[in-house]
């Protein structure tokens, strides 16, 4: 929780300081209305005002080999998520969006058998039709140990 954040009662999520996005909607585009992420199970795990971070549990079926751990192609997919999600709360209008322009992953380690992971990604920079963020995945037992970086850049409408 940061500094300055209120628990808003609907959703339970912490509302970040100066945040006047509906969170109900933020929940809901995080974890439903991109088909995507409801059917893998994302959830939204915390917001900033600058960044948010997504959680999505270990699934057999989300794995590419048997025995692995989630599939590089889900990391990647949480972080592309999770970085347009960082640029609508820094852009912190309802009315406002954004779409991948590009992302760059670099893989350090593979995602462990039997764990989910946590994608947090925040917003670095923001020019006037484009936001730079950067995303980084982790297993919740381990923050130390980054599985994967992502950079992105997002256009976003004037």
């Amino acid at each position: 929780m940061a500094v300055g954040a209120t628990r808003d009662e609907a959703t339970g999520l912490w509302r970040p300081e100066g945040c006047v996005l509906d969170l109900g909607q933020v929940l809901a585009v995080a974890t439903q209305t991109n088909a995507a992420h409801h059917a893998m199970g994302t959830e939204l795990l915390s917001l900033e005002r600058h960044g948010v971070t997504l959680g999505l549990a270990w699934r057999d079926d989300l794995v590419e080999i048997d025995g692995g751990g989630l599939a590089n192609g889900v990391l990647a997919t949480l972080l592309d998520h999770a970085c347009s999600l960082a640029v609508w709360l820094s852009l912190n209008d309802p009315t406002s969006g954004g779409a991948t322009m590009g992302i760059r992953v670099d893989y350090f380690a593979r995602a462990e058998p039997g764990k989910g992971v946590h994608v947090r990604a925040e917003c670095l920079h923001r020019a006037a039709f484009v936001a730079f963020v950067k995303g980084t995945v982790v297993h919740p037992d381990r923050p130390d140990v980054v599985l994967a970086i992502g950079t992105c850049t997002v256009a976003t409408q004037p």
